[in-house]
């Protein structure tokens, strides 16, 4: 498939991609993003989001799943607060939530998403 919307360019003509490598993109602590294909640039986008809160320490993805580690809540709460502004997350441990992007979910609706997770946990 191709990516229906512009996206930023993640690598130079020099990358050449390999079956079963993973890429780390940036280095985070708290949070994990991991992407594939054309989901990357949006999750990335979200990292950029996400990393702009000094609470949250946020690296590159490498497939489409975005894990968030939280120190000072519990997840299920912070889950339903997030479902009541419109931001479906999964429960994934006591402090963890997990979301998961996909084809049918759009640059701008990543970047909501990610705007609305950094100010309401951080």
């Amino acid at each position: 498939r191709l990516v229906r919307d512009p996206t930023q360019k993640l690598f130079d003509e020099s990358y050449r991609f390999e079956v079963g490598d993973a890429v780390v993109v940036r280095r985070g602590g708290d949070v994990a993003l991991i992407s594939t294909g054309t989901q990357t640039p949006r999750v990335v986008d979200a990292a950029d989001i996400l990393a702009d809160h000094s609470e949250l320490s946020v690296g590159r993805p490498d497939t489409n799943i975005v894990m968030i580690d939280l120190h000072n809540r519990q997840a299920a709460d912070a889950a339903q607060l997030l479902s009541d502004a419109g931001v479906r997350l999964s429960v994934y441990g006591p402090q963890r939530l997990r979301a998961v992007t996909h084809l049918g979910v759009s640059e701008a609706e990543v970047r909501r998403a990610a705007k609305t997770v950094a100010e309401m946990l951080a």
